[in-house]
């Protein structure tokens, strides 16, 4: 609980040019600085002085300027999300129990199964912050938030740059008239992130290079998160260790720099309004590919900002990279709008995008994926359940179990095509020098139901002889949003 602030401050300077009569050059350069409290109160996190370049473009040819050649570069920075000072910076309680019950026992008064004992193997041997229930034995809980505030030093690398993304355009327009056709490309990178990334394997290794003792008592694989910048280094304190701190190498984290590219080319046409009507649309190829898809992970609906699991352990990272979900081949888009009267207008706006490419999530298979020559105490991604770029998707045995399979990201199942018709009208009605509207919207006309989402979760259990499949895998969980009308009135005075 608690409540937390953030400042955020940015200047801009920017220059235009006309260097003849035909270039235009805009040149400028902005700065962020970034603030984040804890809910006590006291500053959490400073990033300041981010400088980021813009230039930008246009040259215009024909002997009526009809043509013009348009570019610009910049680079964006994103400040760290308000919710990682709620989420690394509280007071938060983050456990759970697991229990074993008779399937053919009598459910009780609330329709649950009855628990006959208490499941402590695997991730489940820790010491239960407080009890969750009456039988619960306290001592077999999966923690992965104990309630206690940690100290600043110990939950940020003291290197920690801000998020940062490059993003150019090169295009063309032409008007024949009144009507312009256009086609541009748009490319972004991700350059810099700052998520949050669990040391423990690398600190419990750290620890047996460095002779400290005990480490493993409370380094369990979740204890210490820390932001960083994933794929660099990292220098911050251990919890505990009276201000001892350190500095472990991108490659003592085992975790790989972030990646997020964004192609698009576009092809765009649009007639000007003329009084009566008007009609554009556009046709866009994109592709978007990488290991993060930004401040939330909507693989699995995940949308705690800031906090995606994408890097807290090596393990997750493992064929992770490939199609984001926010990948959409084609797009298509038509729009226009015809005054029927002076009074009357009515319009349309249509929208087609291809499918999404989904996912599979599994358990990872590797007993030891961090360090295989070290005690196996490295396993801990898949206390997070299902949740490695890992599948179970080949042939299953007698007792319905199979191994876990690679299962690069973007891989798995796709929703359908989504296609929305909207349609709008307006009246216009004077009442004196007042002009009163009439709006009247419908949107998705023809009631679409397109799938949004399926199940990404492929399996359903793990033990060391296999994996149990998900029957609900590829199971619908959204369509797109139903028909729905929306009226409005406008008055000018």
């Amino acid at each position: 609980g608690g409540s937390f602030g953030a400042q955020n401050r940015s200047f801009y300077l920017q220059d235009e040019w006309n260097v003849t009569d035909r270039l235009t050059v805009n040149l400028g350069v902005r700065r962020d600085d970034f603030k984040l409290d804890k809910p006590d109160g006291s500053e959490y996190v400073d990033l300041p002085e981010n400088y980021a370049p813009r230039f930008g473009f246009t040259y215009d040819i024909g002997a009526d300027k009809e043509g013009k050649f348009f570019g610009s570069y910049g680079q964006y920075f994103l400040p760290v999300a308000s919710n990682t000072a709620f989420r690394q910076a509280a007071q938060e309680y983050f456990f759970r129990e697991r229990f074993n019950y008779d399937p053919t026992a009598p459910f009780d008064a609330n329709g649950l199964p009855v628990a006959i004992s208490q499941n402590g193997t695997g991730a489940f041997q820790a010491v239960c912050p407080f009890a969750l229930t009456t039988f619960s034995s306290g001592l077999n809980c999966n923690v992965t938030g104990d309630g206690s505030v940690k100290p600043t030093n110990t939950t940020l690398s003291q290197n920690l740059k801000a998020t940062r993304e490059t993003e150019f355009i090169v295009g063309y327009k032409h008007s024949f008239n009144d009507v312009t056709v256009g086609i541009s490309y748009t490319h972004r990178n991700l350059d810099i992130s700052a998520e949050d990334v669990a040391v423990d394997a690398a600190v419990l290794a750290y620890c047996t290079a460095n002779g400290l003792v005990g480490c493993e008592d409370t380094w369990t694989g979740f204890h210490q998160y820390v932001i960083t910048n994933p794929g660099k280094d990292a220098t911050f304190n251990l919890d505990g260790q009276d201000g001892r701190v350190i500095t472990l190498s991108a490659e003592d984290l085992r975790y790989p720099k972030p990646k997020r590219t964004y192609d698009a080319v576009e092809l765009t046409v649009d007639k000007a309004w003329d009084g009566n009507w008007s009609i554009g649309g556009s046709y866009t190829w994109s592709k978007s590919k990488g290991n993060s898809e930004g401040f939330v992970q909507s693989d699995f609906e995940q949308d705690d900002a800031g906090i995606t699991q994408d890097f807290d352990q090596p393990g997750f990272t493992e064929n992770a990279s490939g199609f984001l979900p926010n990948h959409r081949l084609h797009r298509f888009k038509l729009y226009g709008a015809v005054a029927l009267s002076d009074e009357f207008t009515i319009g349309t706006n249509i929208r087609i995008d291809s499918p999404r490419r989904l996912s599979c999530f599994g358990y990872n298979p590797n007993p030891n994926y961090f360090a295989p020559n070290d005690p196996p105490y490295s396993d801990f991604g898949n206390a997070y359940g299902a949740a490695s770029h890992f599948c179970g998707t080949g042939p299953v045995d007698a007792n319905g179990e199979q191994e876990s399979a690679p299962a690069v990201r973007g891989e798995g199942n796709r929703t359908s095509w989504i296609s929305n018709f909207d349609v709008s009208g307006r009246y216009n009605m004077t009442f004196g020098d007042n002009v009163v509207t009439l709006r009247a919207d419908v949107f998705n006309l023809f009631n679409a139901k397109g799938v949004q989402g399926r199940d990404e979760i492929g399996d359903l259990e793990f033990s060391t002889t296999g994996v149990t499949p998900n029957p609900n895998y590829g199971v619908v969980t959204s369509y797109q949003t139903p028909r729905s009308v929306r009226l409005g009135l406008d008055i000018s005075f």
